[in-house]
């Protein structure tokens, strides 16, 4: 009995100790999430501000709809949830090797340490997630401070594949062993994937360390970023009698903002605090404080939107931002002062003269609560619906108009009239500049026009006279020998190039102009020297009767990046009867690539 006393004691003890231990590495690990948790920006109500947990009760559906957009997930840690992304094995890319990894509910990642100035490595765990439906940027920390740097790895979400951080961007692709420059969300990315965010960067006095003691009310755009601070709202409606009172007249609730019911041009603002190409007129107040814009203000107090078409009515601040970045307009301009960058749709559609009359903002077509949560359009404005209710005269008789057929893509408004000559995303974007297609316009200002993207098998010089036969444009003196499409596809800029590769993925291009040619073009930029402008191209492809098959890596090693196109090309059969001015033969396509501009380019998306 004795002996079965202690036999049994020793059991007790050891599995009391085998307890222990888990007990332990469950603290550990706790102590290792909260110590991560502790390190991502703080959570930070400021004065005014209740933070979207309080809208809940009372506005379930918009508090629902606005859960499952794109804004709400566009910034947020690191979790099973949010990391769409597999962490396993090893990532070649360009001859860095990066190794992936998941512990139970963390990523960790392999990379060359970003605030190191040398070759040091680090194994890091990633913190934070941007990103959500058509890539997905990771943020850690690194050992020696807070401050977030971005993964030098992203996630291509349709794709499901890895690529390097320079591959999604249009620009150069980095030397082999080149690192590109540290990128912090703390002072890079805030200002409009946080709600209420403010910076506050740091710098040890002792150390010399940059830190960032950075608050935010949310991460990701939140209620509060369109509405305004709710605490005043929340306050006055803590009765149910003033709640349906308001319900019941309809009228507004001056305790708060509904971009909706404001005038345009202030509720264009709203959405204009981010999707703007502008400038904080005080740096550090902003980086100490945020963004002093609160929705229905009509101005914004804070931050100068850069307008180069404006430019020469503001020399002091033309010059300071130039001085800054002596590129900075063609980074984010067309040549003529319009935007050619994603994301950036105000200021896109302050130059257009539907916006100048008063009566266009960006609740006009577009809705949080009542539309998918891609592109957020409102049922019906995907077409003509969103211009005629302005223009009902001509929506009497569409082909009076337009000079085409009736069910044609050319009677469509926004395939004329917002084209996509915005580059962005690895993808063509509409135009939000409301304007009428012109050969001028890409003659003077390197933008393609609407008529040349729908008919890329055709000179700009035909555009032209149709213009002025079917329009009455004055007449302009344009290349003839050589169709627009094959001209801007092999002899334009890099950005010209990806926009141009775009539109041959387009069903009414393909319509208009015949697919037969295509490949025999698109093949010569399956080699192109930027790796944005060669995903766009096999993505078009792709979309060619015979070619969906298409075996093709745009960040895989130059000789497998010829390989493909010679394959390719080898499948791919002059159509007969191929229009004179496309130059099909060998000869004329080096010729132009010859002459191809290859000024660098740096879209700054």
């Amino acid at each position: 009995m004795r002996a079965w006393m202690l036999i049994l004691g020793a059991g007790l003890l050891i599995t009391a100790g085998m307890g222990t231990v888990r007990w332990r590495a469950e603290l550990v690990r706790a102590s290792e999430a909260e110590a991560a948790a502790r390190r991502l920006p703080r959570v930070d109500v400021p004065p005014g501000y209740v933070s979207s947990g309080a809208c809940r009760a009372c506005h379930p559906d918009q508090y629902r709809s606005w859960f499952e957009s794109h804004h709400r997930q566009m910034t947020r840690p690191a979790t099973p949830e949010s990391v769409q992304a597999p962490f396993s094995g090893e990532v070649v890319l360009h001859g860095d090797r990066y190794a992936l990894e998941r512990r139970g509910d963390e990523f960790w990642m392999d990379v060359p340490e970003p605030s190191s100035r040398g070759d040091a490595r680090a194994s890091l765990r990633v913190a934070m997630v941007t990103g959500s439906h058509h890539m997905q940027a990771f943020w850690f920390h690194t050992p020696t401070n807070n401050q977030l740097y971005l993964a030098p790895l992203t996630w291509l979400v349709e794709e499901k594949q890895w690529v390097t951080r320079p591959d999604v961007f249009l620009t150069p692709s980095l030397a082999p062993g080149a690192r590109p420059t540290p990128q912090v969300w703390n002072t890079s990315c805030i200002e409009c994937h946080a709600t209420a965010g403010r910076p506050r960067p740091r710098r040890d006095s002792v150390s010399g360390v940059d830190y960032a003691d950075t608050r935010v009310l949310e991460l990701g755009i939140a209620c509060e970023s369109c509405h305004g601070p709710g605490a005043a709202h929340v306050a006055a409606n803590q009765l149910p009698s003033r709640r349906y009172e308001l319900h019941a007249s309809g009228a507004p609730d001056p305790t708060i903002v509904n971009p909706a019911r404001l005038p345009a041009p202030t509720s264009a603002l709203v959405c204009g605090a981010c999707h703007a190409i502008a400038r904080f007129a005080d740096m550090a107040d902003a980086f100490e404080n945020g963004h002093a814009f609160r929705p229905g203000d009509a101005a914004d107090p804070s931050r100068i939107l850069l307008r180069p078409r404006r430019w020469d009515a503001t020399p002091a601040l033309r010059d300071a931002v130039l001085r800054e970045n002596p590129r900075f307009a063609e980074m984010s301009f067309w040549a003529d002062g319009i935007p050619r960058v994603s994301g950036r749709d105000y200021s896109s559609l302050v130059e257009s003269k539907c916006f100048e009359g008063g009566k266009l903002a960006c609740t006009t077509c577009h809705s949080m609560h009542a539309a998918p949560t891609t592109d957020q359009l409102k049922p019906g404005m995907d077409g003509d619906g969103a211009c005629l209710p302005c223009h009902q005269e001509l929506g009497k008789d569409i082909p009076a108009h337009t000079r085409h057929q009736a069910s044609s893509e050319g009677s469509r408004c926004m395939s004329c009239h917002m084209p996509y000559t915005t580059y962005g995303l690895l993808k063509g974007i509409r135009s939000h500049t409301i304007a009428s297609p012109s050969a001028r316009e890409s003659l003077e200002a390197g933008r393609p026009n609407a008529c040349n993207l729908c008919h890329l098998d055709r000179s700009l010089a035909w555009t032209a006279a149709e213009l002025t036969r079917l329009f009455g444009q004055p007449a302009v003196e344009a290349p003839g020998d050589v169709a627009a499409g094959v001209d801007w596809a092999l002899r334009g800029n890099a950005g010209m190039r990806a926009v141009v590769a775009f539109a041959f993925g387009q069903p009414a291009a393909q319509a208009t102009s015949g697919t037969g040619w295509m490949a025999r073009i698109l093949a010569e930029l399956l080699d192109d020297p930027y790796p944005a402008v060669r995903a766009v191209a096999a993505r078009s492809l792709r979309s060619l009767p015979g070619h969906g098959d298409l075996v093709y890596d745009y960040v895989a090693p130059p000789a497998e990046r010829r390989a493909a196109r010679g394959r390719v090309l080898s499948r791919w059969r002059a159509p007969a009867g191929a229009r004179p001015e496309l130059p099909l033969d060998a000869a004329r396509i080096e010729d132009l690539l010859r002459r191809r501009d290859d000024r660098r380019v740096d879209l700054a998306e």
